[in-house]
């Protein structure tokens, strides 16, 4: 713990610095049928890469087994593929696709503490907000002289986590 405050009447309030590591791909996808969105689906391999945040926990006062908790962090996201576009009438061609998404986080759930004498483990629960600070999805490639591509924004979104950990004393 970074910082540990104890208030009155026997609420407890945690707070910790995170920081992390994590693996994620992305899949662009589109419906099959409209030769242009045919043209923008792309799959990004997988990256690793930090994250960092805060995590801010309070014990209800009837128990010291259960608690709410809310943790922002700061995420990114990074890749460029090359896509060989093949048997597209009239001609195959290849083109270059970046992404680079930029995002916050923020579960907001409820945790179940289990001790063990001087160590514990936890269980969450969690509602994800996710929200987009900087996205860009980015194609290059010509097709017959026509560029077939627009611009594509990655929404906001929300999601369920579920998790586990152990501290040891």
């Amino acid at each position: 713990d970074i910082y540990d405050y104890q208030a009155r009447r026997g609420q407890r309030f945690n707070i910790k610095i995170k920081a992390g590591y994590f693996n994620s791909d992305v899949d662009v996808e589109f419906d099959e049928g409209n030769f242009r969105d045919d043209l923008q689906s792309v799959s990004f391999d997988k990256q690793s890469n930090f994250r960092f945040g805060i995590e801010l926990e309070h014990m209800f006062p009837f128990t010291n087994k259960w608690s709410f908790i809310l943790e922002p962090s700061y995420q990114k996201f990074e890749d460029t593929q090359t896509v060989n576009r093949v048997n597209v009438d009239p001609s195959d061609f290849t083109q270059r696709v970046s992404i680079d998404y930029s995002f916050l986080e923020f579960p907001l759930g409820v945790r179940h503490h289990m001790y063990f004498g001087r160590s514990k483990m936890f269980l969450n629960a969690t509602i994800n907000f996710i929200l987009a600070l900087d996205d860009s999805i980015a194609y290059s490639g010509e097709f017959d002289d026509i560029n077939l591509y627009r611009d594509l924004e990655i929404s906001d979104t929300v999601s369920i986590g579920l998790g586990f950990g152990y501290s040891f004393n």
